[in-house]
């Protein structure tokens, strides 16, 4: 009996150590985590590393690491054409989640398993914030439509008012970015919402406050681009941030070639000439000559593991507060303000492959012009 107490205890006390030795690992981890975090943002602020090149690269290694552990011949079938089968495909969407939809493998093969995808994920519009109809103050609420049901529903308030902020998807959650709160002040706050908990929680915030920014889920993440400050000072922002949910944190990109508020953004996960992957821009408002403001026509791309925006050619209306997505290897541009604040009901399609804009059936290849000032 003596001798089953003292083995009691000492595998007591070997759980003990081995305890406080994982609670050990685990803060060093966390530390780790953050040294990490800090060390990247200081290099990409000195032009050092490129976020979007770093997080390829990781990615290219993790896939070498399992590829060889777990090797693959060359007679084996592709990710791809697993995909193309309806049955494979609709089972590893329903244990991936929404994100898998997002895969490039995945768009190409996923086109033969739409209609069962889209029962097992049934879509969603949901309307994040705005101004109120009457007071014209910032607004918590957030709004559910469902095309299936044809029905609308109020969801849980947003933890603080906003209005001309951005919203975006991103995996499983929704994010409301930035904007003008009740004060009429810019915003620098992200929150983050659940669809399937119905419920707001609070996300790293902006390292630029900002309203009037554009936003699009982009590289797995969410990327930022413009907004402005001070609108009455013309305090317009060129600088981008992206979100990386599995880090918890903001990381600055390269700064857009023009300054602009009230644009679009969109992104194509595979398109040519962009295979990798690419963020677009366009319009919006921007300083003009004698310190004024116009509408642009300026459109730029940042693509993976580019240094820097590249110009594309420009819209062929200026336009500002529209919408802007990305379908199919084609940007489609839609609504908005024209020049003096006209509302357009227009909508042009540029062609990625092409490199050109089509516009009512007619196809413009349009330059910026090199006095107008634009990127």
């Amino acid at each position: 009996m003596v001798a089953e107490v003292t083995v009691l205890k000492d595998l007591q006390g070997a759980l003990e150590q081995q305890r406080m030795s994982l609670e050990a690992l685990h803060r060093r981890q966390s530390e780790l985590s953050e040294e990490n975090a800090a060390l990247r943002e200081c290099l990409e602020s000195l032009g050092i590393l490129c976020g979007q090149a770093f997080l390829s690269r990781l990615h290219r290694r993790r896939l070498e690491r399992v590829l060889s552990r777990h090797p693959m011949s060359q007679t084996q079938a592709t990710l791809e054409a697993v995909l193309r089968t309806s049955e494979l495909a609709v089972t590893v969407a329903s244990y991936s989640g929404p994100s898998f939809c997002q895969s490039r493998a995945a768009a190409r093969g996923i086109w033969v398993s739409t209609p069962e995808l889209d029962r097992l994920f049934p879509a969603s519009i949901y309307v994040v914030g705005g101004a109120g109809s009457v007071s014209n103050r910032p607004l918590r609420t957030l709004e559910c439509f469902s095309p299936a049901t044809k029905q609308c529903e109020t969801r849980a308030p947003m933890l603080q008012p906003r209005c001309v902020c951005a919203a975006v998807a991103c995996g499983d959650a929704i994010y409301a970015i930035g904007g003008r709160g009740v004060d009429g002040q810019s915003l620098d706050s992200v929150e983050c919402y659940y669809p399937a908990k119905d419920v707001w929680v609070p996300a790293p915030p902006l390292k630029s406050c900002s309203g009037w920014l554009a936003a699009t889920g982009a590289w797995g993440g969410v990327c930022v681009a413009g907004g402005d400050r001070d609108e009455a000072n013309l305090d317009y922002l060129d600088s981008v941030e992206f979100f990386q949910p599995s880090l918890r944190c903001w990381i600055p990109l390269p700064p857009m070639g023009t300054a602009r508020w009230a644009s679009a953004a969109a992104f194509t996960a595979s398109a040519a000439p962009f295979t990798e992957g690419a963020a677009f821009v366009a319009g919006g408002y921007g300083r003009g000559e004698k310190f004024g403001e116009k509408v642009l026509s300026s459109v730029e791309c940042l693509a993976l593991g580019s240094k820097g925006w590249r110009r594309l050619p420009c819209l062929p209306s200026p336009r500002a507060a529209h919408a802007m997505s990305a379908v199919a290897g084609k940007l489609y541009v839609a609504g908005g303000l024209g020049l003096k604040d006209q509302p357009l009901y227009s909508v042009e399609r540029f062609d990625l492959h092409l490199g050109r804009w089509e516009v009512g059936g007619n196809d413009t290849d349009r330059q910026c012009s090199p006095d107008s000032g634009e990127a």
